[in-house]
């Protein structure tokens, strides 16, 4: 069994990447950096993708503050599985969201493993 420190050392590594991949995938939408405008107009999205970019920023930031981390996960999960069907229904790989999703469940669940019960969110 994991003791309390290394659980901590874990989901708080795991939150890290997870809210930085989202956050630099938002800062790229926002400032349009690489071939952002490009994908995302190639899946229909090319009218909102700076929207988009600010919200996952702002999801990102709610995520970290412990008064909204419930709602900031709900709204990343949202965002991210939203991102799947699209690329989904478009043929495109939907890897690209889909490793920041898994990442951020399993630190969403070593934090709180409440948020995954009925009644909870």
């Amino acid at each position: 069994m994991m003791n309390s420190k290394t659980k901590r050392i874990i989901r708080l590594t795991l939150m890290i990447i997870a809210g930085l991949l989202i956050a630099i995938g938002g800062i790229s939408q926002l400032f349009s950096l690489g071939n952002v405008a490009r994908d995302m107009s190639k899946v229909g999205a090319g009218d909102y993708y700076r929207m988009i970019g600010v919200a996952k920023i702002v999801f990102v930031a709610l995520y970290f503050y412990p008064k909204t981390f419930k709602p900031g996960f709900l709204f990343l999960t949202c965002i991210l599985a939203g991102a799947i069907a699209t690329l989904l229904t478009h043929g495109e790989p939907f890897y690209p969201p889909a490793i920041p999703l898994a990442i951020l469940w399993m630190a969403t669940f070593l934090k709180d493993k409440t948020v995954f019960l009925p009644g909870n969110m």
